[in-house]
């Protein structure tokens, strides 16, 4: 590693320390308090982007944009997609920022398109202060054994790898056969870890392992957290028969700009303060509580590539009504994946809750959906402990019951899914060209 680059690592961790303090309260602000903050900052935004980033002057002058007076006013910027940053690259970088300290990222592409993030010192500390109190939320404390079960790839292949500082052991989620996941359930066991994160496909793997051969759960952990991919419900339901604790969803971008996680109410409660989120619905309006659309967010402290209004690709919804834990944050009651993970029936319509069909096939270990045809659905399945032919019917029946009748289906059994070259795997691809989900989308 580079000095810049240990430098820059080092800042960050120094002032994620200094901004833990400030995010304990913040979650127990009131809804004034946040919301002042947000416009405050909202504007802070545009006035520097006003003036220092290219792309946003011209938007600003073009479009006749006037400075935010209240949160609702960000609605006269346009949306900002995923071509139109990678086209704009350069002129949405700020011209005075480009001296800072700042860490060049890349994201991993599930569409296939990686796309490159310029992060610095300020966003990358707020965010892991964030991330941090979220672990906060189910037991975890600085300085706990921790296994991460996530897409490292280690040299001269190896299994697992130790960081002393974090008291971190790291597993590479690219080595999922039985043979290795007796290495991994043994290491773990060995390290035994306080609290465990990782993909949720990973630690379903792990988990089913461990229920076929009966084996027991790990005594030393007290929680788990999964990010990175949508935590399905039968995944949730397995890792925690397997382990026999509570799993705690954490959903986040490394754009930076949304961050929302669980409390041990099962409550996902939004990062506030890191960036505005907005659902909208087919018509670009806000959509309802309840109401599924489009996921878009503005950051509020990465002016070094500031995005204003990006949409992520997700679909997501608000929740209603408060949290019994007290947090004044707003919820989200569900975030169904990218817009590009979905499937078509005949008539054009997304279908929609597809872990829903899973709900009664407890055999099922793994399950992907894969949809090359307008009219049919390719379902592989993975046999787990206890598997009967009931667990098929039921399938069976849960998706042609949410595909309609006018959808075929072709279940077939394999003997994994094995993830993508990001070490994730994908629930649902969608391999249509020109679809009727792009004029939908």
């Amino acid at each position: 590693m580079k000095t810049q680059q240990i430098y820059y690592s080092i800042r960050v961790a120094f002032a994620a320390l200094r901004h833990r303090r400030a995010a304990n309260r913040f979650q127990y602000w009131d809804r004034e308090q946040i919301q002042r903050y947000q416009l405050c900052r909202l504007q802070i935004l545009y006035d520097y982007v006003s003036v220092r980033v290219p792309y946003y002057q011209e938007l600003i002058r073009k479009l006749h944009i006037p400075r935010p007076e209240a949160l609702a006013d960000i609605r006269r910027f346009p949306i900002l997609n995923r071509d139109e940053l990678k086209q704009q690259f350069d002129r949405i970088l700020s011209h005075e920022d480009k001296s800072r300290l700042t860490r060049e990222v890349r994201t991993s592409g599930s569409t296939g398109q990686p796309l490159r993030i310029i992060l610095n010192v300020r966003v990358e500390s707020i965010f892991y202060a964030l991330l941090w109190r979220a672990w906060n939320w189910s037991g975890y404390r600085l300085g706990d054994r921790t296994a991460i079960l996530r897409g490292k790839i280690f040299e001269n292949e190896q299994l697992t790898q130790y960081h002393p500082v974090l008291r971190a052991l790291y597993v590479s989620a690219l080595h999922y056969s039985d043979e290795h996941l007796v290495k991994i359930y043994e290491k773990l066991k060995n390290f035994q870890p306080k609290f465990i994160r990782g993909y949720p496909s990973t630690l379903t793997l792990l988990a089913d392992w461990m229920q076929r051969y009966h084996q027991k759960p790990l005594d030393s952990v007290r929680a788990i957290s999964t990010d990175s991919e949508t935590l399905l419900d039968y995944q949730r339901r397995k890792i925690q028969q397997a382990f026999g604790v509570k799993v705690y969803d954490v959903y986040s971008h490394w754009e930076h700009i949304g961050l929302a996680a669980e409390c041990k109410h099962g409550r996902k409660h939004i990062a506030e303060e890191l960036g505005l989120l907005e659902i909208l619905d087919q018509n670009l309006a806000p959509a309802k509580p309840g109401e599924t659309g489009r996921l878009v967010g503005t950051t509020l402290h990465n002016f070094s590539m500031p995005l204003i209004r990006y949409d992520f690709g997700d679909l997501a919804c608000f929740a209603e009504g408060p949290c019994p834990c007290g947090r004044q944050l707003r919820q989200v009651e569900s975030i169904d994946g990218r817009i590009e993970d979905r499937l078509w029936d005949p008539d054009g319509r997304a279908i929609i809750r597809l872990q829903a069909a899973l709900k009664q096939s407890p055999g099922i270990a793994a399950c992907q959906m894969i949809q090359k045809k307008i009219d049919e659905i390719e379902v592989r399945v993975v046999k787990g402990k206890g598997f009967c032919e009931r667990d098929i019917l039921n399938l069976r029946h849960s998706l042609q019951r949410l595909a309609g009748p006018k959808m075929h289906l072709r279940i077939s059994f394999v003997g994994e899914i094995p993830p993508g070259p990001n070490g994730k795997v994908r629930f649902v691809i969608s391999k249509m060209k020109g679809s009727i989900s792009e004029k939908n989308a």
